[in-house]
């Protein structure tokens, strides 16, 4: 039994995903689904069935980031204390932005979309809103629990997040 239309196995997946990265930083808005799809070893209806478009890809590349740094908040442990939770989500953020491939993927991000100012910021309220949303929700709660006094969570998080 195959495997469903659309869908592709990890290792196309991954290599898909690296190839967006290293094609988009080399040549940014430029870049085509053809290039990626030859850098990464696939056929270009391979990358057409998952990814109907370059818009597409570099969603799911920046989602893929979202996801690795939300975890601390998504799930944090109701025993530690919240400035615990608040330094883990920090290191995994500073960790994050000093490894090789999230310099190229920013990279490759601001390149695809210099001159797509629209898509620029429709990414940027796709990526960064829901991380606010998510740390002011924290906030919120920790508040609420009396273990935190932050006055302003929606304030309080885009602080954090600017720092």
């Amino acid at each position: 039994m195959g495997r469903p239309k659309g869908s592709i196995d990890r290792d196309k997946q991954a290599a898909i995903l690296e190839a967006a990265i290293l094609v988009l930083s080399e040549q940014g808005a430029r870049a085509s689904l053809e290039d990626i799809a030859q850098r990464a070893g696939v056929s270009k209806q391979t990358l057409y069935n998952h990814y109907s478009a370059k818009q597409k890809l570099v969603e799911v590349l920046v989602q893929g980031h979202q996801v690795e740094v939300q975890t601390s908040l998504l799930w944090p442990d109701p025993f530690s204390p919240p400035e615990e939770t608040l330094a883990q989500y920090a290191r995994v953020l500073l960790s994050q932005i000093s490894q090789p491939s999230y310099r190229r993927a920013l990279q490759a991000l601001v390149r695809a979309l210099r001159d797509a100012p629209e898509q620029a910021q429709r990414l940027h309220r796709a990526t960064l809103y829901p991380s606010i949303a998510r740390l002011a929700q924290f906030l919120a709660v920790e508040t609420a629990r009396g273990r935190l006094a932050v006055d302003n969570p929606q304030a309080a998080a885009e602080l954090f997040l600017d720092l």
